[in-house]
């Protein structure tokens, strides 16, 4: 039902609710699997990371030709390995508690830019 600030289910969507997500997840993890290459290489990136890891991406295919590699940017500073399908990540903090292998690459320097008009007005400078 349409409303002033969006919209809600019926009665009736919201009984229809449950059994249809479950059986879209269901599809969903089907296709993973008839759609998932053995040479595949699945990578999940921050979009800050990529400049860096692009070139590693490349030289990678360019070494294995044969290894598809899918390379996932994302806003997400993190990764589930039990509900999303990656093999390995790049993440930002300290490694997550988890038996999986973690190796620090570097030490982020950020280096905040702004014009002079924007600082000065959410500074407090006038």
């Amino acid at each position: 039902m349409r409303q002033a600030r969006g919209l809600t289910l019926t009665p009736r969507g919201a009984q229809l609710l449950p059994p249809i997500q479950q059986a879209l997840e269901q599809m969903g993890e089907a296709m993973k699997r008839v759609g998932s290459h053995p040479d595949t290489l699945r990578i999940k990136c921050p979009t800050c990371s990529m400049r860096w890891l692009l070139p590693r991406v490349i030289q990678l295919q360019n070494d294995r030709p044969e290894l598809r590699i899918e390379l996932t940017a994302s806003i997400a500073h993190g990764v589930d390995f039990s509900t999303e399908h990656f093999d390995a990540a790049v993440v930002f903090g300290r490694a997550p508690d988890s038996p999986r292998r973690a190796h620090h690459l570097f030490d982020e320097i950020l280096t905040p830019i702004c014009t002079p008009d924007f600082f000065g007005k959410e500074c407090g400078e006038h």
